[in-house]
């Protein structure tokens, strides 16, 4: 399975293992809108995220694709979990139900 080449707002900064690592498992959790780097986001206990860049984009939107959110936590999921997943999405489609 081969995931979509995003389009970067600014200059690509991702080296040659994260773009393997995008196409081949997919894109991170989260990452910069503006280099397409990936950005750790935590919550804290009090509800407030806190926001671990790897680059200096801080006003730069984050994205959270949200295949990668139902697909785990950015690292390769088994096979069965990705199977019950497709079956539950579509027995949403046919029921019209969650």
């Amino acid at each position: 399975m081969s995931f979509q080449e995003p389009v970067a707002l600014g200059a690509d900064e991702r080296s040659a293992i994260d773009r393997a690592a995008w196409k081949l498992i997919g894109p991170p959790l989260y990452y910069c809108e503006h280099c397409l780097r990936a950005v750790k986001v935590s919550t804290q206990e009090d509800g407030l995220h806190t926001v671990k860049r790897s680059c200096e984009h801080d006003t730069a939107q984050i994205i959270a694709p949200r295949r990668s959110i139902l697909v785990g936590v950015g690292g390769v999921t088994p096979m069965g979990v990705k199977f019950r997943t497709a079956m539950m999405q579509a027995k949403s489609a046919i029921t019209g139900r969650t």
